[in-house]
């Protein structure tokens, strides 16, 4: 079999942490590539300065990198995808098997989950309704219960084998995802095995 590698990203603007930004990183690069199969998900630009560069003749005018740099060079900021892809690169390892999810609900949000080399399992919810939504989910042999998901909210669940640690980035106001950015909200309490 072939493997899927997801190349040649990028972003479009000029300033970070739009919600649309945010959400289209979650839905097309995160979710939407993995759950078709891609093992690998590259964006084309790590760092680019305030003029969208350095870019060949003719290239993307308003291109953004992971991270942009201020016209100074002194700073930088993280794009809306550096947030995205930090949900999967904090908590997902190095050949780690995407395995399905049992997310139910009454406006279930989406949701990715893998089996770590070391056997902790992790689920990711994204729900990009601007409304909170209360789910269950059903992961490697433990059931979370009447869990809440705040409106335009990313989750990650991770599951050690005892317990499960909520990490959470809230999007709903645009500029504040570098505060909210995977807040530890600690152990579920209404986990319990299965």
């Amino acid at each position: 079999s072939k493997e899927v590698f997801f190349t040649e990203c990028t972003e479009f603007g000029s300033e970070p942490f739009y919600e649309g930004d945010f959400r289209w990183a979650m839905e097309n690069l995160v979710f939407g590539t993995t759950q078709n199969h891609a093992s690998t998900i590259l964006e084309w630009n790590l760092v680019l300065d305030a003029n969208h560069g350095p870019k060949l003749s003719g290239g993307c005018t308003n291109c953004l990198g992971l991270l942009n740099l201020n016209d100074a060079k002194t700073d930088f900021w993280k794009s809306p995808a550096y947030y995205a892809f930090g949900h999967v690169s904090k908590f997902v390892q190095y050949d780690a098997t995407r395995v399905g999810t049992v997310v139910s609900g009454n406006k279930a949000p989406a949701s990715l989950a893998f089996v770590n080399p070391d056997n902790t399992g992790v689920v990711i919810l994204h729900n990009d309704s601007r409304r909170s939504t209360s789910v269950s989910v059903d992961m490697f042999g433990m059931i979370c219960s009447n869990m809440e998901i705040g409106g335009m909210t990313v989750l990650s669940l991770v599951y050690d084998g005892t317990e499960v640690v909520k990490w959470e980035t809230n999007y709903r106001n645009g500029n504040d995802i570098g505060t909210s950015f995977l807040q530890n909200k600690g152990v579920l309490a209404s986990c319990v095995s299965t």
